[in-house]
């Protein structure tokens, strides 16, 4: 006889302890998640405050699919001199994955002080820091087990919660025309949290530590054209033995009318991404093709990934798809014909952020 008991998730959760994206929620869309990707991008943008809202939707043709939602919101002020601005956001999201709806919800807080290295306030090193509350659950009553695997039930839970700390670095050169290049890197799980639905002995050491996950992702805004800027972006991951590698680039339109009081712009984008697990060989994942329109302070994204790893033969290619809805106080303008001269934010503050 079979009956909905704990085991089988217990041993299942123990692997993902030791996954690279078990535990954390991932998105295609790099521009549009600054504060998951690093917290010294908080605050750095054009305009005083940005809301940001995404919602991803994965492997619905493979089984039960994965759905995560997020909202985020970050504002700049005044720094301590004029050569500075501090950014202070918060995000909040929810992932339900599979068939046992293993659910993780977060909190964070996220601060970052960005810093001029010269008077035009175009040089800029920004450091941030994060923290925040994680909880897990999964649903019992939806596992199948043997019988005579009931007794191991006493030994779990089937919900958790941890502190998460991010510490992260941005650098970016601004120049004029609204162009720029940027750089950054952050440390996630920095803390080392203990993620286990065993009771374990806190002194015992065979703890199930969340394996830390390095970023570093880079980019600029480069104008092609009158009407035409290329914005590349990358970003590369590693989480214990495991690596990712995303590449790609937007192509963007722009119109430049100076009489139009509501500037629109549209863009067209792919990228490829690509894992390794181990000490494995190299393995395509995805190609992200995504289109972005701009209008006045809002900006909608769509990306729809065309998986291309071995899980093809199942998916049919069917990854899954990303929005993002994006809006942003405090700029006249997204238009970079009323970027000549290439104003400061503020004029308490030289410091010139970048248009995303």
């Amino acid at each position: 006889m079979i009956y909905r008991v704990k085991f089988y998730l217990l041993s299942l959760v123990s692997l993902f302890a030791f996954s690279a994206e078990a535990q954390d929620i991932h998105f295609s869309q790099i521009h549009a998640t600054p504060l998951a990707l690093n917290p010294a991008m908080t605050g750095v943008f054009e305009g005083s405050g940005r809301l940001i809202g995404n919602y991803r939707n994965q492997w619905k043709s493979v089984t039960a699919d994965y759905k995560t939602f997020m909202f985020s919101a970050d504002m700049n002020i005044a720094g301590p001199s004029k050569n500075s601005i501090l950014g202070i956001g918060g995000q909040l999201y929810n992932d339900v994955a599979g068939d046992l709806d293993f659910t993780t919800n977060g909190a964070f807080l996220s601060l970052s002080v960005m810093q001029a290295f010269n008077d035009e306030g175009d040089h800029i090193l920004s450091g941030g820091l994060q923290i925040g509350q994680v909880s897990n659950r999964f649903d019992p009553t939806k596992i199948i087990a043997y019988q005579d695997e009931y007794a191991l039930l006493e030994d779990g839970v089937n919900q958790l919660s941890y502190l998460d700390f991010t510490a992260g670095v941005l650098w970016y050169m601004r120049f004029g025309g609204g162009e720029f290049l940027y750089l950054g890197g952050s440390m996630m799980h920095t803390n080392n949290p203990i993620v286990s639905f065993y009771n374990i002995d806190p002194t015992s050491e065979q703890q199930n530590e969340l394996y830390r996950r390095y970023v570093i992702h880079g980019g600029a805004n480069l104008n092609i054209g009158p009407n035409y800027t290329l914005v590349p972006s990358m970003i590369l991951m590693a989480q214990g033995p495991n690596r990712e590698a995303t590449l790609g680039t937007f192509v963007r339109y722009e119109n430049l009318d100076k009489k139009s009081s509501n500037p629109a712009a549209l863009m067209f984008g792919a990228w490829f991404r690509a894992f390794q697990f181990s000490q494995g060989t190299v393995n395509a994942d995805a190609i992200i093709g995504a289109i972005r329109v701009d209008y006045s302070n809002l900006t909608f994204t769509f990306s729809y990934d065309i998986n291309t790893s071995s899980l093809t033969h199942i998916s049919a290619g069917r990854g899954g798809p990303e929005i993002s809805v994006m809006y942003t106080f405090g700029t006249q303008s997204l238009d970079k014909s009323t970027l000549e001269g290439d104003k400061p934010r503020t004029s308490r503050s030289k410091v010139k952020c970048p248009i995303w």
